[in-house]
């Protein structure tokens, strides 16, 4: 019998690093995309919540997260430290499902769908929290379905 091979992690062709402010930095983008679109969410805003989505539709077209530009353009100039490697294709597949939840929960805040905007905004944060699991696209896809069940 052939043995089978285990698949690399599609984040494995880049070199990890461990330097303790590139592994804070590299999560700082998720965490910086959930604090505003709890701001968003919040405050009702389709505009807050839109910007948002561009920065999730920059992330896809862009190698590099708009935050993680930063550090490597500002940042690093002052810590000396190691560049954050480009946004591997999961990242940029889920900042595309993200931009695709933002841009629906902006419309619903816009023409008063208040609980659907608030249930959509919470599949988003939801994405952008666990964009690093294998199942977040399945959870995402039945969280969606089942909003818009009750729509």
């Amino acid at each position: 019998m052939k043995q089978s091979q285990a698949i690399p992690h599609p984040s494995a062709a880049h070199e990890v690093t461990t330097e303790p402010a590139v592994v804070a930095w590299n999560r700082s983008a998720p965490r910086f995309c959930i604090a505003l679109v709890a701001v968003g969410m919040s405050l009702g805003s389709p505009a807050v919540i839109w910007s948002l989505a561009g920065v999730a539709l920059a992330s896809v077209l862009l190698p590099h997260h708009p935050v993680d530009s930063f550090y490597n353009l500002v940042v690093r100039r002052y810590t000396k430290t190691a560049s954050i490697p480009p946004s591997t294709r999961d990242r940029r597949v889920v900042c595309l499902v993200v931009a695709a939840l933002l841009i629906s929960t902006g419309a619903a805040f816009l023409w008063s769908f208040d609980p659907l905007g608030y249930g959509l905004g919470v599949a988003a944060k939801l994405c952008i929290r666990f964009h690093g699991h294998p199942d977040v696209l399945s959870i995402a896809s039945r969280v969606l379905s089942a909003i818009l069940r009750f729509v």
